[in-house]
């Protein structure tokens, strides 16, 4: 009797809160439906104020159910592989959403965004390696994952150990405009044939 109580308090102080379940996602169905599949490294996170809301999923209160409003966050890609579609660009930016800063209670934010809630994306060009993503391009020349912007992460696959770190800094040098380089070894630089002191006198 009183966990039956209990549960009814809580039923009663809780938000309501619901979102729709998309099906399942397999490779086929991800290559059919992507505008383009590429592999690429992650080369900036820009974190934007803008709020945009998640698709299918609605938090209820005293005036009724409400969209769940999430933050927008920009990453900007080094294109490594083109697998399908016609992408001739080296870098390119992805559109997903974060957990907001503000804007939800403790308790809300719960509701919403752990408990079953959105399977959304995260970068770090620090430490990532490349990753598989199956795209859709919008209008604004942006990308999102073909899967959405509730569970971007069904169309994006991390390649664990492949190719590495050494990819990102690669790619990280061309997008200053600066040369993949690597540092010269002592025994390279003594094998250099040198040039004559009179030829340089010249």
């Amino acid at each position: 009797m009183k966990i039956l109580f209990l549960m009814l308090i809580f039923a009663t102080t809780t938000p309501c809160w619901s979102r729709f379940i998309q099906e399942p996602w397999n490779y086929e169905k991800l290559a059919k439906s992507a505008d383009v599949i590429i592999v690429a490294a992650p080369l900036k996170v820009e974190e934007t104020k803008e709020l945009e809301a998640v698709p299918s999923m609605f938090l209820g209160g005293e005036d009724g159910p409400k969209p769940v409003m999430a933050r927008v966050s920009l990453t900007t890609f080094s294109v490594q592989t083109v697998l399908k579609g016609d992408l001739r660009i080296n870098h390119f930016s992805l559109r997903h959403l974060r957990v907001p800063e503000e804007g939800y209670s403790a308790r809300q934010s719960m509701i919403a965004f752990q408990v079953n809630g959105p399977g959304f994306v995260k970068f770090n060009p620090k430490s990532d390696g490349c990753f598989l993503m199956f795209l859709k391009r919008l209008p604004s020349g942006q990308f999102v994952s073909v899967t959405g912007q509730t569970d971007p992460e069904f169309g994006i696959k991390r390649l664990d150990g492949y190719p590495g770190p050494a990819i990102n800094q690669e790619a990280e040098q061309a997008g200053t405009g600066q040369p993949a380089t690597r540092p010269e070894s002592k025994s390279e630089s003594n094998d250099k044939p040198q040039p004559e002191a009179e030829e340089r006198s010249r």
